[in-house]
């Protein structure tokens, strides 16, 4: 009798464990946020937000917390702005499906970097301008003197 207590407390430590284990790897699996890519299609326009998985072989393709690139061209010092795709004038719903077959490229962003950063800091409330571009402005074309055609 003993001998078939112990076992059983024995199977209930281990099932204890394993449940214990399973639902520790599932919640940081689940809690960890998805990566941000950019999306840049055939019309020029190139988007940010969180891809979507699709498990229909060729349907659209979801972006999830999406953001745009505008062009502010007004603003000498940072002529890029991020806006959140629901924040255009149209009032469109956060996400956006776009057809594969006018997608030219896809790029997965690093969680460090300056486009990531900036989303993140707009979902936490903070509305921090999009950080300056890091490349210089160029210097303007030398001038050629004109050639005379003095002989």
């Amino acid at each position: 009798m003993s001998n078939l207590i112990s076992v059983k407390f024995l199977l209930l430590v281990v099932i204890v464990l394993l449940v214990g284990t399973l639902g520790f790897f599932g919640w940081q699996k689940f809690s960890a946020e998805a990566p941000y890519y950019a999306v840049f299609l055939q019309t020029g326009d190139l988007y940010f937000g969180q891809l979507s998985k699709s498990l229909i072989p060729g349907s659209n393709i979801t972006l999830k917390n999406t953001h745009m690139l505008i062009n502010d061209q007004n603003d000498k010092q940072n002529p890029f702005k991020l806006q959140k795709f629901s924040d255009a004038f149209w009032g469109p719903s956060e996400n956006i499906s776009l057809s594969r077959d006018k997608v030219v490229w896809i790029n997965k962003l690093k969680p460090d970097s300056q486009v990531a950063l900036a989303i993140k800091n707009a979902a936490s409330g903070n509305q921090q301008a999009f950080p300056q571009s890091s490349v210089p402005p160029q210097a303007p074309a030398p001038e050629i003197p004109a050639q005379s055609d003095q002989q």
